[in-house]
């Protein structure tokens, strides 16, 4: 790893790397010929979209909505706060993993924690943010909002850039704004909504340098540059992005040596196309230890994380997750009739149908979670996040579907323009309550089960006389940490036994505790899992604080001297 044996700081070259992909970007898109008449000509209609997708996206009643999975939604923002030595991740294989701490404050940690499969590329970008904005928990949110407002733009160039087709390029447009799915969960603070902004965005790049020639060398440059530094931002936000890079590099490699398809690009072109991908994939392999992450994962889950089990598995809560008219309305049809219309023209869109059908394939043969390993069902409602890395091809196909469905029957409809319009009306209306009120329900079951017993814990921390706060117990600690100061001090539930709570007691006499129980994990797993850590914590005889239908603060008093035992509990094991 050059970065390790250089010893430079990962987080400089990430935030270096998404910088440079913004403003070689929007150079490039506000200078190349081919698109800027097309940005000219349709400004207002790209503006009203941005606009509907703010409109869509923006929590007016305050319901910010980070994720019901709690390590992704909340390790990306705790990472970005973090400021931990570049150590932390390199016993995992890449420094470019994330790490949080996981004993002490964020301030001062005293063990540190990486997580396998997590990269820094969207903590960076939250970091960028944070040094020209106050840190906020919903300082994510409000960024992929912004990159939600991109997308849109870069969906709508690439299907005009694909089809030269206004309807095709407004429907997609119009269903990627208007879906409830994409604006409830398609800007949580996990990473998949800015990972789709890098998508959409190398959706856009690769097919301009591909499909339409330069008309100077210097817009070309510009072009490759600004495909090559996305590139590579996509796969430091999200490993799987890798996709990209190999699709097109087979892409370019199959047009060079049998010069299929109507691509009109020299041979330098598709050289140095495929010279793009072969830098993202080198960098995949070398730094960001894709290989070491997978035996990690390997590891953590005691098998291989890819099988036909995981598929069988998978595969049917997601396709129930995308039919589902609460999340995804009625446009899983149009997806289908745009599948069918780009498969029957041979189109240059095939490259979006190829990479959806790569993506859900990763997504169906990768395990989920520990407790799926455990035999535990997956609900099509855990299969959303995915599916948010997936809304600009999603969105591509089903605008390629509408417009299909629209010239079939366009000698009906041009008669019914009125009705077309209100029919239009109707179902923006509809969506819009129902984007608002899944929006309400997220927030309402994420704050019950997940953020109010982490502010109860903290509101008793800050209230303590002790000097300094309690540690606060609690198998959710990023929760803790999204939204405490970086002075207060936890412990991660799993990290807990004899030994660190002598250490912890060592370096505080008098230590005071307060353990959140969280009704949630009252699993057989979860107590079998964290046994040995309840034992601990029972046998201090802990005094329950508050007691709420979702979780249990309890307050336990180490005691100053003498040896601290985690025998057999007294009390039942309720992690």
């Amino acid at each position: 790893m050059l970065t390790k044996r250089l010893l430079i700081d990962p987080f400089a070259i990430t935030q270096g790397i998404a910088l440079l992909a913004l403003f070689s970007g929007s150079i490039f898109l506000f200078t190349d010929k081919c698109l800027r008449p097309v940005l000219k000509d349709h400004w207002k209609l790209i503006t009203l979209f941005v606009l509907v997708v703010a409109f869509w996206r923006f929590p007016f009643r305050d319901t910010f909505f980070r994720g019901l999975e709690y390590e992704d939604s909340y390790v990306y923002t705790v990472s970005a706060r973090a400021d931990l030595p570049r150590e932390t991740s390199q016993d995992v294989g890449s420094v470019y993993l994330t790490s949080t701490c996981v004993v002490g404050s964020l301030a001062s940690c005293q063990m540190f924690e990486t997580y396998s499969g997590h990269y820094i590329g969207w903590p960076s970008v939250i970091r960028i943010a944070a040094r020209f904005f106050k840190y906020s928990p919903n300082l994510p949110i409000y960024l992929n909002i912004l990159g939600s407002c991109a997308s849109v733009v870069f969906i709508f160039l690439a299907c005009f850039l694909a089809t030269d087709n206004i309807l095709a390029s407004s429907s997609a447009a119009f269903i990627f704004a208007t879906t409830p799915a994409f604006a409830v969960h398609g800007v949580a603070t996990y990473a998949e909504p800015m990972s789709n902004t890098c998508i959409s965005a190398v959706l856009l790049f690769s097919l301009r340098y591909l499909h339409k020639a330069h008309d100077a060398p210097r817009s070309q440059v510009v072009n490759w540059f600004a495909l090559t530094v996305t590139l590579l931002l996509a796969v430091l936000i999200k490993r799987e992005n890798a996709l990209l890079a190999i699709g097109l590099f087979s892409i370019a490699t199959i047009c060079l040596i049998w010069r299929i398809g109507k691509i009109p690009a020299d041979k330098g072109t598709l050289y140095w196309a495929a010279c793009s991908c072969a830098i993202v994939l080198v960098f995949s392999a070398t730094e960001l230890q894709l290989g070491k992450t997978l035996i990690a994962e390997t590891g953590e889950f005691g098998r291989f994380p890819f099988s036909v089990i995981n598929f069988k598995t998978l595969f049917i809560p997601f396709l129930q997750a995308c039919v589902a008219a609460k999340w995804f309305s009625c446009t899983f049809i149009f997806v289908l009739l745009g599948i069918y219309e780009t498969v029957r023209t041979k189109s240059i869109a095939v490259v979006a149908l190829c990479f959806l059908i790569c993506y859900v394939l990763l997504y169906t043969f990768h395990v989920h979670s520990y407790y799926q390993v455990q035999g535990e069902p997956v609900r099509p409602y855990e299969t959303l996040r995915f599916a948010m890395n997936l809304m600009t091809l999603y969105s591509v196909m089903a605008g390629l579907g509408v417009a299909a469905m629209l010239k079939m029957w366009h000698a009906k409809f041009a008669g019914w323009r009125t009705l077309v319009l209100l029919g239009i009306v109707v179902y923006a209306a509809v969506s819009y309550y129902a984007t608002a009120r899944l929006r309400q329900e997220a927030h309402d079951d994420e704050y019950a089960v997940r953020i109010n017993p982490a502010i109860a814990a903290l509101r008793v921390a800050s209230q303590a006389s002790i000097s300094p706060s309690p540690y606060i117990v609690t198998l959710e600690p990023l929760v803790v940490q999204t939204f405490a100061s970086k002075a207060i001090n936890v412990i991660g539930l799993y990290a807990i036994d004899q030994r660190l709570l002598t250490s912890v007691r060592d370096r505080q006499p008098g230590i005071e505790i307060l353990y959140v129980s969280q009704r949630q994990y009252e699993t057989s797993f979860a107590r079998k899992r964290y046994a040995l850590a309840l034992r601990c914590l029972d046998s201090q005889g802990p005094a329950v604080l508050r007691s709420d239908p979702t979780f249990t603060l309890m307050q336990i008093n180490i005691p100053a001297v003498g040896t601290i035992g985690c025998g057999t509990s007294r009390t039942s094991e309720t992690p």
